[in-house]
């Protein structure tokens, strides 16, 4: 009678509690790229996100601090789990906000892309990873990890846009003496525990990935490189020629984009190559102008 009894009682509870805990939903599998979006608020909290790739949600803020005259912030901080994992300081010109994204690899290794916004630039424009302790930069999107020439332009932004696997697609933008703003779409991979570019070649679509069948008139004389890679120019195109931009290649310390005439006869020229009419300077084509 007594077996009975606990067959009766103590199993239907069991099943029930085992019912219980299979209907008790697990911490969802997380988008490969979660956008957080651009904020000016002085603190963003999130509790829903695995920021740390142990698959389980933690607690994530992205603070500003020491506000200055103007609305902007002295200071970011980030914190993870209660425990400051990064921070930046601004002098003169503050932070106005910032640009968060978080982006999960197919090895489950989340990364957290941040960009922070000082008026029309950035100080802040890359992936990175938590080590347990603090925020290690993994790929700095405003010097393509070195490859960009180390100065001659400006307003270097760039924003990862898809995820699939281990490949990281993202939009790179500047302005240069050549073409005034543009931009270009490119990939990375992370592979080895780092990230590299899939390809140091990417098409353009026009200059800053618009009118991808423009012809643009040249407003002086220029040389080009007969390749993508070549040591000297040795090509060169006459003042009102029609050229199209089709490609661009990110070389060890140089970037070119390609030009082509209406007759196929093609080019590469430097993105630090400018045009002087007059004394000032311009971009090499028409129409274009710089920012600023």
């Amino acid at each position: 009678m007594e077996r009975k009894w606990i067959r009766w009682t103590v199993l239907p509870v069991l099943c029930l509690l085992a019912a219980f805990i299979a209907a008790v939903p697990a911490f969802a599998a997380q988008k490969p790229l979660v956008d957080l979006g651009f904020s000016e608020k002085e603190s963003r909290y999130y509790t829903q996100y695995d920021v740390t790739g142990d698959g389980k949600a933690d607690k994530f803020l992205i603070g500003l601090s020491q506000e200055k005259e103007g609305g902007s912030y002295g200071r970011m901080t980030i914190l993870i789990n209660g425990a400051v994992v990064f921070q930046r300081d601004y002098d003169i010109e503050g932070c106005f906000g910032t640009n968060v994204k978080l982006i999960t690899v197919k090895s489950g290794r989340v990364f957290i892309y941040l960009k922070d916004t000082l008026g029309d630039f950035n100080t802040v424009c890359a992936l990175f990873k938590f080590n347990g302790k603090k925020l290690i930069k993994m790929y700095d999107f405003r010097t393509l990890n070195g490859l960009l020439p180390k100065k001659g332009y400006s307003y270097v932004t760039a924003a990862p846009t898809a995820v699939s696997g281990n490949v990281i697609s993202f939009h790179e933008g500047l302005q240069c003496p050549a073409l005034g703003t543009t931009g270009w779409d490119m990939k990375l991979v992370y592979k080895g525990g780092k990230f590299q570019l899939t390809s140091r070649y990417a098409k353009m679509n026009g200059v800053d990935g618009k009118s991808p069948n423009k012809k643009y008139k040249l407003r002086a004389d220029i040389t080009a490189y007969p390749t993508a890679t070549a040591a000297k120019v040795g090509r060169k195109f006459r003042k009102g020629t029609l050229l199209r931009v089709t490609q661009l290649v990110i070389g060890n310390g140089f970037v070119r984009f390609k030009v082509i005439n209406s007759a196929g006869r093609y080019g590469y020229v430097s993105i630090l190559r400018g045009a002087t009419v007059g004394g000032s300077r311009y971009p090499i084509f028409e129409g274009l102008d710089y920012a600023g």
